[in-house]
């Protein structure tokens, strides 16, 4: 069965994360009754799949990963490697080659954001060329921030979240 029907009830931006998804997983459930009346959100959605409410954080941070890695895709980034020490995701656009730690956070305002020593040392190697993407949002409305050059701070780096909401861009 195809999504059509179900992603018909959804804004644009939501029907484009469906399709990222992929069809292959929206087609192992029985939409029917989501044909009949779309659910109003994502929770809806999978509290009619019986779908737990809270996900872990590492579901939230392979969420935010993979987000960020459409969002560089579409600005033309590609991505070389994953899980590197000091960042999760490596990419590259022409000459230019970006590493980029990512952070998911459940809640629609940034909070505070802690990276590890090795982290910032990396960060402090790569200085402009190491971004702090911070995905908000998760999963209903989903926003990447992102922050560069963070070797002005500390080994030890904690960005307030009122900070990272003045001085982010999105991404």
């Amino acid at each position: 069965m195809s999504s059509e029907c179900f992603q018909s009830g959804l804004p644009s931006e939501r029907r484009q994360v469906v399709r990222a998804l992929g069809e292959h997983l929206l087609g192992m459930f029985d939409l029917s009754i989501a044909a009949r009346a779309p659910p109003a959100s994502w929770r809806d959605f999978f509290r009619y799949l019986r779908v737990r409410e809270e996900a872990g954080t590492e579901l939230v941070d392979r969420f935010a990963e993979w987000f960020v890695e459409r969002k560089l895709a579409s600005r033309g980034y590609r991505v070389v490697s994953k899980g590197e020490e000091g960042c999760d995701i490596r990419a590259v656009k022409g000459g230019e080659e970006v590493y980029v730690e990512v952070k998911g956070r459940r809640s629609e305002e940034p909070d505070d954001v802690k990276l590890t020593e090795l982290e910032s040392q990396v960060a402090h190697k790569y200085r402009e060329r190491y971004w702090l993407v911070v995905v908000i949002g998760i999963p209903n409305n989903p926003r990447a921030l992102v922050l560069r050059d963070l070797a002005q701070y500390r080994t030890e780096v904690t960005i307030p979240g009122r900070k990272l909401k003045e001085c982010s861009e999105e991404l």
